[in-house]
C-alpha cells in the first residue's frame, strides 16, 4: 500500500505539514479543524516532532490546542487568523504528562514564526499557557520570532505555566500584552520576557500572581498607558526600555510587598504634566540607568514604602527627581549637571537614610556671606570636602538645634539651618576665597 505524506512522517520522524491535513491558508476557507487534526496526530505519534505552516493566512474561528509535550509550530511567515472567534484563548498551550515515558518532551518545544491576529482589544487571548492536571503543563518551551494583535490579553500564563521564554516577540494593539492572573497554580516560575517589544496598547505588564518571578531582558515598553502593574509577585527588569511622549504615562505601578528590581533600563516621558512616573509602595530597586522626563514633571519616582535608588542618572532641570513620602529609603542621585539640588528630593516620615547630590559644589566666593546648599531638609549628617584648600568637615543638623559640629577640618567653614529660606547654608569666615565646597547630605528621619 503506497504511503500518504501523513504516514510517511510518522515512520521517518519528517516534519509534518499542516497542507497534508487540508489546511488551504487562503484567508477565507475554515482551517481550524485541520490544523487541530495535524496537531493531534503528531501527539498521537507520541514522539515529539515539527508541525509546519507554510507561509498563508490561516482562518480559524475556535481555540486551537498544542501540546507543547509533543509538537513544535514552524511558521514560514504564517498568519493564523481569530478575528472571529469569541471571548475565547485563540491558542491554548498544554503540555504532555510527564510523569510517564520521556520527562519534560516539551525541553525542546518551539512556537515561531507566526503573526496572530485577534477579534477585538476587549475579547479573546492570544496565547494562552494553561493546563489545570497534575503532572502535565506547558513549561520548559520557547515562544519566539512572533506578532500578536488585537486581543484583550496578547499572552495569558495560567496553570502549570512556567520556565517559559518568550523571545523576540512584538505585541500590540491589545488591551494588556502579558497577562499573569491571580489564582493559578503550580505557575509563574522564572518566565522570562526577552528582546522583545510591548506596544501601542492600555497595559504592557500586568502580574495578580504573588508566587510570579518574571524577568525582562532587553525588552521594549513603549506607548503603553501603563506599562507595568504589579499587584503581587516579583518581576526583574534588565536593560528595558521604557517610553511615552504624547500622554501621561506609568512606567511602574508597585503595590503593597511587591519586589522590583530595575538595572540598566532607560525610562523616558517628555509629557510636561508627568506626574507619579514610577509609582511605588513595595519594594524597589533601581540600579544604574537613566530617566529622562519632562522638566517641569512632577514625583518622576514617587514611593510609600521601601526604595533603593543607587547610580541612576535622572535628567531634568526642575523636575522633582524622587519623593518619599513613607517608607524606609536609600537613594544616591549622582550630578550629572542636570540635577536640580533644590528638589531633588522631597521627604517627609521617612525611615531610613537618603542619599543625595553627592559631589555637589557650592562656590564661596567672599567671606562672611552664607550660600544656598539647595537642600530644603534639616534633618541628617552633611559631609563637606574643600577642593580648594583641601580638608573635610562632617555636621549633625537639625530644625531646632540647628547645625552642629562634629569634626571640622575646613578653614573658616560655617553652617546652619535658615528656616526664612527654608534651606541649608555654609559660609567660610577665613582663609582664601573663592573657595569650592562640595558637599553630600545624609538626610535621616524617624
Amino acid at each position: 500500500m503506497a504511503l500518504t505524506k501523513a504516514s510517511y512522517s510518522m515512520i521517518t520522524g519528517a516534519p509534518v505539514n499542516i497542507l497534508d491535513f487540508g489546511a488551504v491558508g487562503d484567508g477565507v476557507t475554515d482551517d481550524t479543524l485541520a490544523i487541530q487534526a495535524a496537531i493531534d496526530y503528531v501527539v498521537a505519534n507520541a514522539t515529539p516532532n515539527d508541525l509546519v505552516f507554510p507561509e498563508g493566512t490561516y482562518k480559524c474561528s475556535a481555540t486551537i490546542v498544542v501540546n507543547v509535550g509533543f509538537v513544535s509550530c514552524i511558521g514560514q511567515r504564517a498568519v493564523l487568523d481569530f478575528s472571529t472567534i469569541g471571548d475565547i484563548a485563540a491558542i491554548q498551550m498544554i503540555g504532555g504528562n510527564f510523569y510517564f515515558g520521556e520527562p519534560y518532551n516539551q525541553s525542546d518545544a518551539v512556537f515561531s514564526g507566526f503573526k496572530i491576529i485577534g477579534p477585538s482589544t476587549l475579547l479573546a487571548s492570544g496565547i494562552t499557557f494553561d493546563q489545570n492536571t497534575v503532572g502535565g503543563g506547558p513549561a520548559h518551551m520557547i515562544v519566539r520570532d512572533c506578532t500578536i494583535t488585537k486581543f484583550n490579553n496578547g499572552l495569558t500564563f495560567a496553570n502549570n505555566a512556567y520556565l517559559i521564554t518568550i523571545e523576540h516577540c512584538g505585541i500590540w494593539e491589545c488591551y494588556r500584552c502579558v497577562y499573569k492572573p491571580s489564582g493559578s497554580t503550580n505557575a509563574g516560575e522564572n518566565i522570562r520576557v526577552n528582546n522583545s517589544t510591548l506596544f501601542n496598547s492600555e497595559e504592557g505588564f500586568k502580574c495578580d500572581n504573588g508566587s510570579a518571578n518574571f524577568n525582562f531582558v532587553g525588552t521594549s515598553f513603549d506607548g503603553l498607558l501603563r506599562s507595568v502593574i504589579i499587584t503581587s509577585g516579583q518581576a526583574n527588569f534588565t536593560g528595558c526600555h521604557f517610553e511615552f511622549a504624547a500622554i501621561a504615562n506609568v512606567a511602574l505601578n508597585i503595590s503593597a510587598n511587591c519586589i522590583v528590581t530595575c538595572s540598566g533600563c532607560f525610562f523616558i516621558n517628555t509629557f510636561p504634566g508627568q506626574d507619579k512616573y514610577i509609582n511605588n509602595a513595595g519594594f524597589l530597586s533601581i540600579y544604574g540607568g537613566r530617566m529622562a522626563v519632562a522638566d517641569n514633571a512632577t514625583n518622576v519616582v514617587y514611593s510609600t514604602s521601601r526604595l533603593n535608588i543607587i547610580g541612576c542618572h535622572i535628567q531634568s532641570t526642575t523636575a522633582t527627581p524622587v519623593t518619599i513620602a513613607s517608607g524606609s529609603s536609600m537613594v544616591y542621585l549622582a550630578n550629572g549637571g542636570d540635577l536640580n539640588v533644590t528638589n531633588a528630593i522631597t521627604a517627609s516620615s521617612v525611615s531610613g537614610r537618603i542619599v543625595g547630590g553627592l559631589g555637589q559644589t557650592v562656590t564661596c566666593a567672599v567671606l562672611n556671606t552664607y550660600y544656598n546648599l539647595g537642600v530644603g531638609s534639616s534633618m541628617g549628617l552633611f559631609a563637606f570636602r574643600d577642593n580648594s584648600l583641601g580638608g573635610t568637615a562632617l555636621f549633625n543638623t537639625d530644625t531646632t538645634t540647628g547645625a552642629t559640629s562634629i569634626q571640622n577640618g575646613i578653614t573658616g567653614l560655617e553652617m546652619r539651618w535658615d528656616p526664612t529660606a527654608g534651606d541649608m547654608q555654609i559660609r567660610v569666615t577665613s582663609g582664601a576665597v573663592p573657595r569650592a565646597i562640595a558637599f553630600a547630605p545624609f538626610r535621616v528621619t524617624v
